[in-house]
């Protein structure tokens, strides 16, 4: 994960996937093969950055890189998709510095990209459906609620090579 100014200068952050940024933009919160990770972007230990891990794999397991995680806008909730066990949880972050979040919910369902809807009243959820021989088939957005986590499903996907196909941003 690098930073890098609007002159194109880099540093190198740490290793690591999925970087977001806090409300802020002091610090930046990623995952790692431990769990999740949150580096203070004000604080330089000389030209490095530490991380520090939030929170850990449960079981010692090692995080997939089929999970994603996303931070709503405001930086109350998270996000964070388990596709290889069937779960997306969500997250109520409590405090930024130090980082702290406690479990929300469990939604028992097979999916990818979590991503928080601008005023984080919504998430977006490409959903699948595991087949008898472990494939990903019937793709298809769906829309939960963040207070209830009712599910809607908004379109079909599946004409889509999943693989390829990546909800990132909503606007």
């Amino acid at each position: 994960i690098y930073l890098s100014d609007a002159q194109g200068n880099e540093q190198i952050i740490s290793k690591g996937a999925h970087p977001k940024l806090s409300p802020d933009g002091k610090s930046v919160l990623f995952l790692k093969n431990d769990g999740l990770y949150l580096t203070d972007l004000t604080k330089v230990s000389g030209a490095s950055f530490t991380a520090h891990k939030v929170w850990g794999m449960k079981d010692d397991r090692e995080a997939l890189i089929n999970m994603q995680f996303n931070v709503s806008d405001d930086g109350k909730m998270l996000a964070w998709t388990s596709p290889d066990v069937g779960k997306l949880f969500v997250f109520s972050i409590t405090s930024w510095d130090p980082f702290n979040m406690e479990l929300r919910r469990t939604v028992p369902i097979y999916g990818f990209w979590p991503v928080f809807s601008p005023d984080g009243k919504y998430l977006a959820f490409e959903e699948v459906d595991l087949s008898l021989d472990k494939e990903f088939i019937n793709q298809r957005l769906v829309l939960f609620d963040t207070t209830s986590l009712a599910k809607r499903v908004v379109t079909d996907l599946s004409a889509f090579d999943q693989l390829k196909m990546f909800v990132m941003d909503w606007r």
